[in-house]
């Protein structure tokens, strides 16, 4: 069966259309997850000193033609607030 198939019902092709896109939402995820983890994940090592602010600028540009949403982790080895990311410029201007 095909969807340009002009003898199929109209609810037929509505079904199938449905049905492929359940099948492309339900692994978007994985598959994204395979192609990015080749080459986006990036790691970098901050040496600071206590008790003086330190910024670590990362640019970051999104190679999709389409929104996505994208995490940044912060692995700080003390488990402790130390390390933040700054998400507003607002908080920029606090800590310049």
């Amino acid at each position: 069966m095909s969807i340009e198939d002009p003898t199929q019902p109209e609810w037929m092709k509505h079904k199938s259309l449905k049905e492929i896109e359940l099948i492309r939402d339900s692994k978007k995820e994985n598959i994204l997850n395979s192609v990015m983890a080749d080459f986006v994940e990036d790691s970098h090592t901050l040496h600071v000193i206590p008790g003086i602010q330190s910024f670590f600028e990362l640019p970051l540009h999104n190679p999709f033609a389409t929104n996505e949403v994208f995490t940044i982790v912060i692995a700080d080895p003390d488990q402790g607030t130390e390390m933040q990311l700054v998400r507003e410029p607002g908080e920029w201007r606090n800590w310049s």
